[in-house]
């Protein structure tokens, strides 16, 4: 994986972690959608 992508997966995860979900929303375009796991 190159940096720049490890980088931005870097910036999200911060992003989750500190539960800033506006700036998290950057990093997806209007048609995403979130898949979760039971249990995750």
């Amino acid at each position: 994986m190159n940096n720049e992508i490890k980088n931005l997966i870097a910036q999200a995860d911060k992003a989750i972690k500190e539960e800033r979900f506006d700036d998290l929303m950057r990093f997806y375009t209007d048609d995403a959608v979130l898949v979760v796991k039971p249990g995750l």
